[in-house]
């Protein structure tokens, strides 16, 4: 704990810059999410990974979000809501126990 607070004690962070960065994406980082969830539900795996695949790629390509994207799979709509979908691909979802992880830390 120590030789991290010396690793990240003068680090500068730019919440904007950030938030930039990950909005280039278009959400394409949410995609081991929405694979995990379509394996739980019981897709196989290859299956999950090629419509997965897909969405990304088109991601990739165009104009539209992962999200949106996904939702237009018809192999991961038969296995998740789009409600699902928006949940999985929320920065919220992912981030809700950083303040419990940074307390636990003793560094609230």
């Amino acid at each position: 704990l120590v030789k991290l607070r010396e690793l990240v004690g003068g680090l500068r962070v730019y919440p904007e810059n950030m938030k930039r960065n990950l909005e280039m994406t278009k959400g394409l980082y949410f995609s081991q999410s929405i694979l995990l969830a379509l394996t739980r539900a019981g897709l196989a795996r290859k299956t999950a990974y090629e419509a997965v695949q897909r969405a990304a790629m088109k991601t990739w390509r165009g104009k539209k979000s992962f999200a949106e994207n996904v939702k237009a799979e018809p192999k991961i709509m038969a296995k998740l809501s789009a409600k699902e979908i928006d949940k999985l691909c929320s920065l919220e979802t992912h981030f809700r126990h950083v303040d419990e992880k940074f307390m636990a830390l003793g560094l609230d």
